[in-house]
């Protein structure tokens, strides 16, 4: 979602999805945006200041959270720690240092190491720390759909799924493939959550 207000027009704009198909007059000063099958996606509105108070934007009641994509802005200490917690998730599963290391990004043995041993401040790439990320953001989805089951929470990666993302596959597998998978399996379980 994104929202954007341009001073120089007084327009804001509001996107819901980047997926619009065609746009509607809906008043003179309201544009609706529309995906290929008719859905509002987003939301154009001119002389917003005097139709709208953009002066305050309270977001109240979602009832998820999605990550912030802030990773390539961690700290040192941050990055330490999304690493000390990554390692953590890892071995709650169960998986061996070849598989964490190839979720990792396949960082040098010695590299691995030493993240694992603690030591210094992790040199962490833009891949490592979206990887990261995403077994995290991984970890915290398990545990919003099974908040009574701790055993589900550290077994599902390595049980198949026959739901089609998946494909009777384990989410294990699908996350060792690439970055993209390690994505497919996040909106997976974002998408587990929204049913």
């Amino acid at each position: 979602m994104n929202i954007e207000y341009f001073a120089d027009t007084d327009t804001l704009y509001i996107e819901l999805s980047d997926q619009v198909a065609e746009s509607r007059d809906w008043d003179g000063n309201t544009l609706l945006h529309l995906d290929a099958s008719g859905s509002i996606v987003a939301l154009t509105i001119e002389h917003a200041s005097t139709r709208t108070d953009c002066s305050r934007i309270a977001i109240e009641g979602i009832p998820f959270q999605r990550p912030v994509n802030r990773l390539h802005n961690f700290t040192d200490k941050e990055a330490r720690s999304v690493l000390k917690t990554a390692l953590r998730i890892t071995a709650l599963w169960g998986l061996t240092d070849k598989q964490t290391r190839i979720l990792l990004g396949s960082p040098a043995p010695a590299t691995f190491q030493a993240w694992k041993a603690g030591a210094g401040p992790p040199p962490m790439d833009e891949e490592t720390r979206l990887r990261a990320g995403h077994l995290l953001g991984i970890y915290a989805n398990l545990q919003v759909l099974y908040p009574e089951n701790q055993e589900l929470v550290e077994a599902w990666p390595t049980q198949p799924d026959e739901a089609e993302p998946l494909k009777g596959r384990r989410a294990l597998d699908v996350m060792l493939e690439s970055l993209e998978g390690l994505e497919l399996v996040r909106r997976y379980t974002e998408y587990l959550i929204d049913q």
